[in-house]
């Protein structure tokens, strides 16, 4: 997993740096945290130093100190997460009061065929020295979803963006979790991505086949009326949205766009 920090004077990024050390088994990608207060940034991956299943990897994590520049040796985090689904990317976040979070999917194998691959959200609070986990959502006899993860930090908490057997959902992590599945349209929806806002309200957005939809909900979790879409085949196959929140309080959706091929004649 290569790692690349822009340079001071923000002219171009400088050379790539392999900061998984000796681990191996990493297909997913990984994910990254940059401490806004601080010049701390965190890696995070799942890997394995030892040829294997998925089912026998562990969770790492690498840390630099002055803003990507170097890095420390990776660490093995003392928690056993079950192994790690190869396709399914993880996805980490930090709150405001520095407290660490990682969403991933574990893998059990249950048959020769089938596994159990749940939704599990990891936290640290205390810098990564030691870690809690929970389950979100089970997904029982699974075989590779390729399913994403998405999490977002605001003044209203963190929040997640999951799926499980073709049903995307978005929480708000908190003691009881509230789990806000998309509407049912009568197909699939995947690739949840969140945003919230500085007013707590989360764009919540996901693709179904090649359609793109989205809907604001307020901090309570209600959908807010008039504030949903869907652009109709618009993306690209494979692709998901990306979502980000503004300083104003507004939100901005970007995705790869899809034309047909044109037929000659």
């Amino acid at each position: 997993m290569l790692h690349s920090r822009l340079n001071d004077d923000g002219s171009a990024f400088e050379d790539e740096a392999n900061i998984i050390g000796n681990t191996i088994g990493f297909e997913g990608a990984g994910a990254i945290v940059a401490d806004q207060n601080s010049s701390t940034v965190y890696a995070f991956w799942p890997g394995q130093t030892e040829p294997g299943p998925e089912m026998g990897r562990d969770m790492y994590m690498a840390v630099s100190r002055d803003e990507g520049k170097n890095w420390s040796a990776p660490q093995k985090l003392d928690i056993d997460i079950k192994g790690n689904c190869r396709c399914c990317p993880i996805q980490a976040t930090m709150d405001a009061q520095g407290n660490l979070y990682i969403l991933y999917r574990n893998s059990v194998r249950t048959s020769p065929s089938s596994w159990d691959k749940d939704t599990y959200l990891m936290v640290s609070k205390d810098a990564g020295k030691t870690w809690s986990k929970r389950l979100v959502q089970k997904w029982e006899k699974c075989g590779c979803p390729g399913a994403l993860y998405s999490m977002s930090s605001g003044a209203d908490g963190v929040y997640m963006g999951f799926s499980t057997r073709g049903k995307s959902s978005f929480a708000k992590v908190e003691k009881n979790l509230s789990i806000n599945a998309a509407p049912d349209s009568g197909k699939s929806s995947t690739r949840p991505m969140v945003a919230t806002n500085k007013n707590g309200d989360v764009l919540f957005c996901w693709v179904e086949v090649q359609d793109v939809v989205w809907q604001v909900y307020d901090r309570d979790g209600n959908a807010v009326a008039k504030a949903g879409g869907r652009l109709n085949g618009a993306a690209a196959k494979w692709s998901n949205a990306a979502v980000v929140a503004t300083h104003g309080g507004d939100f901005m959706l970007y995705y790869d766009g899809h034309e047909p091929a044109k037929r000659k004649g």
